[in-house]
């Protein structure tokens, strides 16, 4: 059996662009509606989350990070994670995708998709409030 790929931000540095990624997520939006389903487990302060979903004809797959707030202290991410997906006719896994990926682009499109939805026509400035990649 071939090798799942494993997409970094790095193999898509120059290869993405706003435009792109925010015109994908506003076709996704006209597809069939997801089956969404989240789960979290906790341990102290330390937590692993999920969110799972499935599109009719186009796939499924399950987002899983973690969130370890010391980690902070050790010089490491707290925020870790990764993307499956799998194909829709077979349930065959098709690729892996960093979760730094998923937030650097997926997320702030998300934001800026309805921002242009939902501003006033002659709007010209957007305000960001955040950290981190979102920001």
């Amino acid at each position: 059996m071939p090798e799942i790929p494993y997409i970094t931000a790095a193999d898509m540095e120059g290869k993405l662009t706003w435009r792109i990624v925010i015109n994908a997520l506003r076709d996704g939006h006209m597809k069939p509606r997801a089956v969404v389903r989240d789960a979290i487990i906790n341990r102290g302060d330390d937590a692993f989350l999920s969110r799972l979903g499935w599109v009719d004809q186009t796939g499924f797959g399950v987002k899983a990070f973690s969130v370890f707030s010391g980690n902070a202290q050790k010089a490491l991410p707290t925020v870790q994670g990764v993307m499956v997906l799998f194909d829709d006719l077979t349930g065959k896994p098709v690729a892996m995708i960093d979760g730094d990926l998923v937030t650097k682009w997926k997320t702030a499109a998300d934001s800026a998709l309805g921002a242009s939805l939902l501003a006033r026509p002659d709007s010209e400035n957007l305000l960001v409030v955040g950290a981190g990649e979102v920001a």
